[in-house]
């Protein structure tokens, strides 16, 4: 019994002194998959519905960064774990040519703000992201808001996009929130 107990107490030691070796994850995938997202909000993001103008200057709502993961931003996620980056950007739209009443505006999927909502952000599914759950809608005169959550399921790139409209005044803000950790 005294040799089992002592042979057990050099395995858990053995154990507990062994070294682990860290094998670095290649952050190339991450970095493309990022890459491929940004650049799909940017064309998003730049375009404008059917009877609706843009309010903010063309300069300044084109401004999302979109950098091809070369070897130098791979090297700088790589030293740097873990990597973290957050971004926020929006846009103000003028609503004045569309008729925000000929939607059926209780219905929260029908509603302006939804309707924006989808066309800005929906197509991110077609890009392997995942729908955190329905939209977050609500509607308090005169204000409409819509929002709703697309992550990557095999990484940490979480994109959150929300529509605020101003009924009265007849104008949107268009947001969108993206965070990316790679750990």
């Amino acid at each position: 019994m005294k040799n089992k107990i002592i042979g057990l107490v050099f395995v858990l030691l053995n154990i507990s002194c062994a070294t682990q070796e860290i094998i670095p994850v290649d952050p190339g995938p991450f970095l493309k998959d990022s890459y491929e997202a940004r650049s799909f909000l940017k064309r998003s993001l730049s375009s404008v519905p059917k009877g609706i103008t843009l309010v903010t200057p063309a300069n300044k709502a084109d401004v999302l960064d979109v950098n091809w993961p070369g070897d130098a931003l791979v090297a700088t996620v790589t030293e740097n774990l873990p990597w973290k980056n957050h971004s926020h950007y929006n846009f103000i739209l003028d609503l004045s040519d569309i008729d925000l009443m000929s939607y059926n505006q209780t219905d929260s999927s029908a509603m302006t703000a939804s309707v924006l909502l989808d066309y800005y952000f929906s197509k991110l599914v077609n890009r392997d992201f995942k729908v955190a759950g329905e939209h977050h809608t609500f509607i308090y005169h005169p204000i409409q808001f819509a929002s709703n959550t697309w992550f990557k399921k095999e990484y940490n790139i979480i994109i959150t996009g929300s529509v605020y409209i101003n009924v009265e005044y007849k104008n949107a803000v268009v947001t969108a929130d993206i965070s990316e950790i790679f750990e």
